[in-house]
């Protein structure tokens, strides 16, 4: 029976010795994870200052953007305007060229017949 012990023994020594590297192996890699875990934290700390510093950015080019917007309502407004007088500007420009156009007859015919009155009259 001593021999039987002594080799249960043996093989029970083994297997807390197996044991042990298992759980040092274990204990590792949880601390390698555990360092894994800081770093990625680190990581994810910089990108939410990141992210902060583009949202403070995002809200200041909205304040901008609300400050300009009744300056830029204005500046429509005025563009419309602009537009509306210049098709009414058109309109009285082409209405002066009929004018002009029929000024044009009237004189021409007019100094016409003066020209043939004053030839058939002859001083």
């Amino acid at each position: 029976m001593n021999t039987v012990t002594e080799n249960d023994l043996k093989d029970l020594k083994d297997m807390i010795n197996r044991v042990i590297i298992q759980n040092e192996q274990i204990n590792s890699k949880v601390n390698n994870l555990t360092v894994e875990v800081a770093v990625i934290r680190e990581s994810l700390d910089g990108v939410n200052k990141r992210f902060d510093d583009v949202n403070k950015r995002f809200d200041d080019v909205n304040k901008r953007l609300d400050d300009w917007k009744p300056q830029i309502t204005k500046a429509t407004d005025k563009a419309d305007k602009v537009a509306e007088k210049m098709s009414d500007l058109s309109e009285k420009v082409g209405e002066l060229k009929n004018w002009r156009q029929v000024a044009i007859i009237v004189i021409t015919g007019l100094i016409t017949t003066l020209f043939w009155l004053l030839r058939e009259v002859r001083f």
